[in-house]
C-alpha cells in the first residue's frame, strides 16, 4: 500500500531567504525543521524527529547526508527519507525554491513508493537516488 507524503522538514540550512513561503505559495507541505526540533540538533537529533513523524522527510544541502556513515546510519536507525539539494552552496534562494517546486511532482512520487530509508538528491535534471552505506 503506498504511503502518502504529509509532511517535508526543511534542515536549518534551508530555512532561509524565502524557500519555505514559496514553496508553500505552491501549495507545497514544507516547513522549517524547527517545527519539530530545537536549533543546532545534530543530525542524529534531526533524523529521529523526522523518523517519529509518519510520512515526514527531510530536504537539506548538508553534505554529511550524503557522504557520513554515521549519518547514514541514523537514516537507518529511523527509517528516514532525505533528498539532498545538489549544488545548493551556488544557488540563490529563488533558484531552490524554483528546483523544489519542479520537481515536486517526483519527490511525491518517490515518497509514496520508496521503503524508508531513501536518499535521493536533487539536481536540475531531477531527483537521483543515492545508497545508503552499511557500516562494516
Amino acid at each position: 500500500m503506498p504511503r502518502s507524503l504529509a509532511t517535508l522538514y526543511a534542515d536549518e540550512n534551508l530555512c532561509g531567504a524565502g524557500i519555505i513561503s514559496q514553496c508553500q505559495a505552491e501549495n507545497i507541505p514544507l516547513h522549517p525543521i524547527t517545527k519539530l526540533i530545537a536549533r543546532s540538533a545534530s543530525d542524529e537529533e534531526v533524523l529521529r524527529a523526522i523518523g517519529a513523524h509518519r510520512g515526514s522527510l527531510l530536504i537539506t544541502r548538508d553534505d554529511d547526508f550524503l557522504f557520513r556513515r554515521v549519518t547514514h546510519a541514523a537514516m537507518r536507525a529511523h527509517r528516514t527519507g532525505v533528498f539532498y539539494i545538489a549544488c545548493a552552496g551556488t544557488m540563490s534562494a529563488g533558484q531552490v525554491a524554483a528546483l523544489i517546486i519542479r520537481h515536486w511532482p517526483a519527490m511525491k512520487r518517490i515518497a509514496a513508493r520508496m521503503r524508508r530509508p531513501f536518499l535521493y538528491s536533487l539536481t536540475k535534471n531531477g531527483p537521483r537516488q543515492h545508497t545508503i552505506t552499511r557500516d562494516v
